[in-house]
């Protein structure tokens, strides 16, 4: 599919996050006609799509309604570079005040130690899987698993001394998958995190 031009600020922030048209129109609740249609200037950005597109990506929807793809995007809570890091922060704190009671971050532990518990069963779910899937799966998973918790541990520090022993893959599990892998990983893209949604019909 040939790229959409710049031609409208709906276009520059979708590729400045990286989502594909029917991605933004799955964030923004429109199909993706709409969404080609606004960027090709071919239909006009109404207020009630400038705020949902706000509201889902925390972009300054006076920034959209100007038209001027030539301006830095503006952030919707002040002065600040608008940036695929802002828009990650930006579904951080919408995920957090759809999911946790604002009472439960008074006590520290007791959210950490929830969350912890949370996400450990759904990391032992997946190395499950793995294991299951052979010796190759499961060495994969794991050395994700080791890069993700040293990347956090750079990114957000730890409360405490922490150490996460390196594992190795079970010797008796049977590599039922290929041995072939893959040398390279795409470019992380926010699409998986978008769930699909039923397009609004208001542009």
């Amino acid at each position: 599919m040939r790229p959409s031009p710049l031609r409208h600020p709906v276009a520059v922030l979708r590729l400045l996050l990286g989502l594909s048209q029917q991605g933004f129109a799955n964030l923004t609740r429109r199909s993706r006609p709409t969404v080609k249609a606004v960027e090709l200037c071919k239909l006009s950005l109404s207020e009630k799509f400038a705020e949902d597109i706000s509201a889902a990506t925390g972009i300054d929807p006076r920034w959209l309604l100007a038209g001027d793809p030539s301006t830095p995007p503006r952030r919707l809570d002040g002065p600040g570079d608008y940036s695929r890091e802002y828009f990650e922060e930006w579904l951080a704190v919408q995920h957090l005040e759809k999911n946790v009671p604002p009472s439960a971050l008074t006590d520290p532990d007791a959210i950490a130690s929830e969350e912890g518990k949370r996400h450990g069963e759904a990391l032992a779910a997946i190395l499950r899987s793995a294991i299951s899937a052979g010796t190759t799966k499961y060495a994969v998973a794991a050395y994700r698993i080791e890069k993700f918790l040293r990347q956090m541990e750079r990114d957000f520090g730890t409360a405490e001394s922490v150490h996460h022993p390196r594992q190795s893959p079970p010797r008796k599990i049977v590599d039922s998958g290929s041995a072939t892998m893959r040398r390279s990983r795409p470019a992380f893209s926010y699409e998986g995190f978008i769930e699909p949604t039923e397009p609004k019909t208001e542009a």
